[in-house]
């Protein structure tokens, strides 16, 4: 049986007694923006809740890794990360649904029609598991010489469009996900391939229905030196009016989804992220920031010194990082988070009279739920002596 708040009020207490509840000081805790960054080696660290307020599974939610063997699905590590976001109120980002890398090499062997069903199939398990996912990356790196989707006829093939599969793709998600926020991700869209990407957009924008809430930017194209690739840093003008231009050709809201300013001298990092963070966080037109991987040593290969811990210690940059948002903690947000409880689910239990009561409180809707000896007892006994 579920009772309100206010009913609950004397057991809660009784519950509570005994448990310890972590202490959560994120960066960007009460800010109008997230700042969040993704699970380290496949797993959530103890130290995330110290600094991260959204979550994103770096491999964990991929199509490949839950299922790499044709109808055995593993989600422990997807359930691990979304778990987490839920009971700390975090947004959680599903990464990601379609996309050219990380899928099933079985979807090569089969038909056309096998493909579309297990297509479907991949949706649906994954709605049914996470209903409620804030964010969800439904189709990454679409653009031409990016990771398209090697498998498009089953989603419609190019098509008059050139990009039905996309489309498509984001129709079938908003089937399943009616209220998450559906985001068309890539990369270099911040400054090689940007009217490549605005071109897809635009066409998933225009196919109408409400499709597509928002773009996604990895900012992998920032840093002066990113795995092999060598560039010069991206000039802080030069990223302001790419997200205006973003902004104003596809008119949707921009999630920074993947940004690594990676160098091994912390001097640089620290004038990398002075430049450039400023610029995302504080535009109107970017609704959340996620950093792609802390820990210094265990970020991906391409950008191998973007940690901000290092041996245990906090570099110079993250030092900065919290000091600037907590100077800046209401910058404009196209898409206002939504109010959200950050205190943890609790249970716990009371003995009266030789019967165990079980008390579980989820504080995030306000819920309690009463049971003696595994099953529902009547709230008339609260307060009871």
């Amino acid at each position: 049986m579920r009772s309100s708040p206010r009913a609950s009020i004397p057991l809660v207490a009784l519950a509570l007694a005994g448990l310890s509840v972590p202490a959560q000081a994120q960066i960007a805790k009460g800010a109008s923006k997230f700042l969040g960054n993704i699970t380290s080696q496949n797993q959530v660290r103890s130290d995330f809740g110290t600094y991260w307020n959204q979550i994103t599974g770096e491999n964990e939610c991929k199509w490949q890794v839950v299922e790499g063997s044709r109808d055995n699905m593993n989600w422990s590590g997807c359930d691990a990360a979304y778990k987490y976001a839920k009971s700390n109120g975090f947004p959680f980002r599903f990464h990601t649904l379609i996309w050219g890398s990380q899928y099933p090499s079985w979807l090569g062997n089969l038909s056309t029609a096998d493909q579309k069903a297990e297509i479907e199939e991949w949706m649906d398990e994954a709605a049914k598991r996470y209903p409620d996912a804030d964010m969800i990356d439904v189709v990454n790196e679409s653009v031409s010489g990016h990771a398209p989707f090697p498998y498009t006829a089953p989603l419609g093939g190019a098509g008059s469009t050139g990009h039905d599969w996309v489309i498509q793709s984001f129709k079938m998600a908003r089937q399943r996900w009616p209220n998450a926020k559906l985001v068309l991700n890539d990369y270099n869209n911040f400054r090689w391939n940007v009217d490549d990407f605005i071109a897809i957009a635009k066409k998933v924008k225009a196919a109408g229905g409400g499709i597509i809430d928002a773009i996604g930017c990895q900012a992998h194209d920032l840093s002066a030196t990113t795995g092999q690739y060598t560039n010069p840093e991206m000039k802080a003008s030069d990223l302001s009016a790419v997200l205006k231009k973003l902004h104003d050709q596809v008119g949707l809201p921009i999630y920074v989804t993947e940004l690594d300013l990676s160098y091994s001298d912390d001097t640089q990092q620290l004038n990398a992220y002075k430049a450039l963070f400023p610029i995302m966080w504080e535009s109107e037109y970017v609704a959340g920031v996620t950093i792609w991987g802390y820990i210094y040593g265990q970020t991906w290969d391409q950008a191998q010194y973007s940690g901000l811990i290092k041996n245990g210690s906090e570099r110079p940059a993250l030092a900065w990082l919290k000091s600037y948002v907590a100077s800046n903690m209401n910058p404009p947000n196209p898409l206002p988070l939504k109010p959200v409880s950050t205190a943890p689910r609790f249970s716990g239990s009371e003995t009266r009279s030789g019967s165990r009561i079980q008390l579980a409180v989820d504080m995030g809707r306000m819920d309690v739920v009463f049971e003696r000896d595994g099953r529902p007892v009547n709230t008339s006994i609260l307060g009871r002596r």
